[in-house]
């Protein structure tokens, strides 16, 4: 769809998948945003998924709407008995993340750790499975 922003680039990487927030995803219009958190969430059930990552490192601002999304979706991966893991949040991204955390006293260990890389999220769900 041309002129369409997406908000998430989507990797699966065996049973784990990846969202990357995209840095002009604050630019989407929520009709699209909506699809695509639904679409990931039939992901989730289709496809067999058991872990999440977000890798925030090409983001530099995000929306409560997004995090409400991701709080979402790592609500469902950890009643479903797997991890949800964020990494590549740092400076003002890893500031605002955890005072919005606070102010909205959503524990910040729902989230089961946070990684400097994707690669170390990754290797992290590796050795725990």
């Amino acid at each position: 769809m041309s002129g369409t922003v997406a908000t998430f680039r989507i990797e699966q990487i065996e049973g784990t998948l990846v969202l990357i927030p995209q840095r002009d995803a604050l630019d989407a219009r929520y009709e699209s945003f909506h699809h695509e958190y639904n679409e990931v969430h039939r992901m989730i059930g289709d496809l067999g998924i058991t872990n999440l990552v977000v890798d925030f490192a090409e983001v530099t601002f995000f929306s409560s709407t997004l995090l409400g999304a991701l709080i979402e979706l790592a609500r469902r991966i950890r009643r479903e008995g797997g991890e949800a893991i964020l990494c590549g949040l740092d400076g003002n991204v890893r500031e605002v993340f955890d005072n919005v955390m606070e102010l909205e006293k959503v524990d910040h260990d729902f989230f089961n750790t946070s990684h400097a890389s994707r690669e170390a999220a990754l290797e992290t769900l590796r050795v725990r499975s």
